[in-house]
């Protein structure tokens, strides 16, 4: 059943104008990036892409489903097959910790992961199948195809059940198509995991949110719960959970149907899911580490997102206070704690010095104005042992390189002009499904808080998720004007001829 259409008035047209004021924004930064060159491919990617999410409405469901998920897993399984990685950073942490908690052994750096619990969270995913199917890189890699195919399945169903067939079918091939989605497939990460599991807490609120509010309406609180569970797992693999309960919030007192006390009992439902399963979560990783962990990490982000003189970035001189608090035995909710008063002293001084506008500028253009984070962490992990001049048939990422961040502008180039669309439909029919208006909202709130947190432009892919189910309910509306017009213009004609 597809949403029923909110009206553009009050909070939902500041929603409808920021979204045209991020998609301007973003279209700006691409233009001044060195993915500008990508713009007319990008136009000819669009294209092709709507020409074939109209052909398959030819296809049955079941066909068009399989299609996708063949479009996402392919690519992904070719990347893995003939890739060679050496892990390292983040990634080497992810495969070490699920290695040792799959055989009971001591977990590495337990200061500092306790600085930084969710970093606990993917590995304990990965251990399980590390138990099941052995602790092969190759183990994770599958996993982690596994996960994109099952997200890829829910944008299809997402999109189709609230949006329209045809958007379930773009937002999927958008996802499957998605360059910087593949390449995080040859390294262990976490960012496949924490997508399904955004992606199935909109699933969750969209399915809850859409029921009628009279008759039995109780019936779905065991619904909120389980919604809050899901929110509390994904924020244990990536700290963005109080963005999701925030815009969850927001939609449902804002745009939901219901008395106040109907909107009020579910959403408290869901935040006390949410806090008890971030408690236990908490609970799990003190006791693997054997030592208090913090309850957050804005501390540090904040920190480091407000060093001015790196525009945001991570940096070593940050890097060497961190290490140094942890040296001298500092426990993680206190070191976090005196990064927050550090944080909030750059803040100040930012804001005193001018040094804040300029700031956010550098921090925008850094996240938003590309979408090739993974192609530079492809290159620097390739395993330099293994060469393709020793006759194996190995993808050269020296090579390709600069194929792939091509790859990655034209992907967002055309991820842009596919919202267009939407944004169009949204202004002339003054109205737009739930759904989207859930997306609008969920985007809006990430960016927000990055603008404050570490510029890292690997934080730039949960959006793109969002930006495709837009993009598929604009692209889905455009496709059926075009069929529906003949017929139109053509039952007006047979009326002029009976006169």
């Amino acid at each position: 059943m597809r949403d029923s259409l909110v009206k553009t008035d009050g909070f939902a047209k500041i929603a409808f104008y920021a979204l045209a004021g991020l998609f301007a924004v973003f279209l700006i930064l691409a233009m001044t990036s060195s993915f500008s060159t990508g713009i007319l491919p990008g136009f000819l990617a669009a294209a092709a892409v709507i020409a074939l999410t109209g052909l398959s409405g030819r296809l049955s469901k079941r066909t068009a489903v399989i299609c996708c998920v063949l479009f996402c897993v392919l690519p992904r399984l070719f990347i893995v097959l003939f890739t060679r990685m050496e892990l390292g950073y983040d990634f080497g942490r992810y495969y070490d910790t699920a290695f040792a908690m799959a055989y009971g052994a001591p977990v590495r750096e337990q200061a500092y992961q306790a600085l930084f619990p969710h970093l606990l969270g993917y590995p304990a995913a990965l251990t399980v199948v590390f138990r099941i199917f052995g602790d092969s890189l190759g183990t994770a890699q599958a996993f982690n195809i596994v996960l994109d195919a099952a997200s890829c399945l829910l944008m299809f169903h997402l999109g189709s059940k609230r949006l329209g067939e045809r958007a379930g079918t773009l937002a999927a091939l958008l996802y499957a198509f998605n360059p910087n989605a593949i390449l995080h497939m040859p390294i262990s990460c976490g960012e496949p995991l924490y997508m399904l599991l955004m992606l199935v807490s909109i699933a969750l609120f969209e399915r809850l949110a859409a029921g009628r509010e009279d008759g039995r309406w109780y019936t779905r609180l065991p619904g909120w719960l389980l919604l809050g569970l899901s929110v509390g797992l994904f924020s244990a693999v990536r700290p963005l959970g109080p963005v999701l309960l925030i815009a969850f919030c927001a939609c449902r007192l804002v745009f939901g149907k219901a008395g106040f006390l109907k909107k009020l009992l579910p959403l408290a439902l869901m935040l006390a899911a949410y806090l008890a399963a971030s408690a236990l979560y908490f609970a799990w990783t003190e006791l693997v580490l054997d030592r208090p962990v913090a309850k957050g990490a804005a501390g540090w982000n904040l920190y480091v997102g407000m060093n001015a003189g790196a525009d945001g970035r991570w940096t070593a001189g940050d890097y060497a206070v961190l290490t140094e608090k942890l040296g001298r035995g500092m426990s993680a909710p206190e070191a976090q704690a005196d990064f927050m008063e550090l944080a909030l002293g750059r803040v100040r001084d930012n804001f005193g010095s001018g040094k804040m506008w300029s700031l956010i500028a550098a921090k925008f253009q850094q996240i938003w104005g590309r979408d090739n984070a993974m192609t530079y962490w492809v290159w620097e992990l390739e395993d330099e042992s293994v060469k393709p001049d020793r006759g194996d048939f190995i993808l050269d990422v020296d090579h390709w390189k600069d194929v792939m961040d091509a790859a990655c502008g034209v992907y967002w180039w055309a991820l842009l002009l596919l919202c267009a669309p939407a944004v169009y439909f949204m202004f002339g029919r003054g109205a737009s499904p739930g759904a989207v208006l859930t997306c609008i909202v969920l985007l809006i709130g990430i960016v927000l808080s990055l603008l404050a947190l570490e510029a890292n432009a690997r934080y730039h892919y949960p959006v793109d998720a969002l930006l495709a189910l837009i993009a598929g309910w604009g692209c889905g509306e455009l496709l059926e004007s075009v069929k529906v017009s003949p017929a139109k213009s053509s039952r007006a004609g047979k009326g002029r001829r009976r006169t």
